[in-house]
Order: C-alpha cells, then sequence, then structure tokens
C-alpha cells in the first residue's frame, strides 16, 4: 500500500509551503477549486466514491462520473485520507493512505512601531502613551 506525505500551509486562503501547527481549529481548504483530491478507477459496476478521514469520517460523496472533489476542511495537523468506490453491493477495499499534513501560519502583526510610556518631568517619570 501507497503512503505519501503532502504539507501544507495556509496564510489566508494561500497554498504556502511548510511550518509549525499552531492552532486546532477547523481551517478551510488550502485554496477553493485550486487543490483537489484526484483519483484513478475504471467506473466499472460502480455508483459512487465516498472519501474518508481515517477509515471512518465520511467526508464526501461523489458520483461515479466524477473522479475528484475538493480538498476539505480540516484542522491543523496529520490527517488521512482515502477513497472507496461503492455500489449497492456495498464498498470496495480503500484505495492508498494519503497523509496530509496541515499547517496554519499566522497572519503578520501589523502597525509595528516604537511608542512612549512615559516621560521624565521635574525628575519624576510619568506614564503616557503616545505614538513617536
Amino acid at each position: 500500500m501507497k503512503h505519501c506525505i503532502t504539507t501544507f500551509a495556509v496564510t489566508g486562503m494561500i497554498l504556502f509551503g511548510t511550518a509549525i501547527a499552531c492552532a486546532q481549529v477547523p481551517v478551510p481548504s488550502p485554496t477553493p477549486g485550486a487543490t483537489r483530491l484526484s483519483w484513478d478507477h475504471d467506473g466499472a459496476n460502480t455508483d459512487g466514491y465516498r472519501v474518508y478521514e481515517g477509515t471512518a469520517i465520511l467526508i464526501d460523496n461523489i458520483p461515479a462520473v466524477d473522479r475528484q472533489t475538493a480538498f476539505p476542511a480540516l484542522t491543523p495537523g496529520v490527517h488521512t485520507l482515502v477513497a472507496r468506490a461503492f455500489n449497492v453491493a456495498g464498498e470496495s477495499v480503500d484505495s492508498n493512505v494519503l497523509s496530509v499534513r496541515l499547517v496554519v501560519i499566522p497572519t503578520s502583526p501589523g502597525n509595528f512601531r516604537v511608542i512612549t510610556v512615559a516621560i521624565l518631568i521635574d525628575g519624576k517619570w510619568v506614564p503616557v502613551l503616545q505614538t513617536i
């Protein structure tokens, strides 16, 4: 069985590179419409396909005429994805396992500047808050 590792980093909605996960909340697909899961299949005796996270969490049902689906929203971390063909008799065995590591790069801080927090008046420091 093939085992693939893919790393995505998300800044806003842009597929970016590799970084360390910094949040544990679901994030949208890295690039909606542009990043897709795809597979090969002859289509014989098939009513459609199901994509699972792990072996039990159904992500999508896909018609038999399609061989791809949008990349799902996932929490940062490592996830395993599999596809199965199905018909009225049941499901096929799992496809190869696709291991995906999703990481979120935080947005950049803005308005980085120097501020004055106190000034010396008559030998005493007086608190102020002023942008220089």
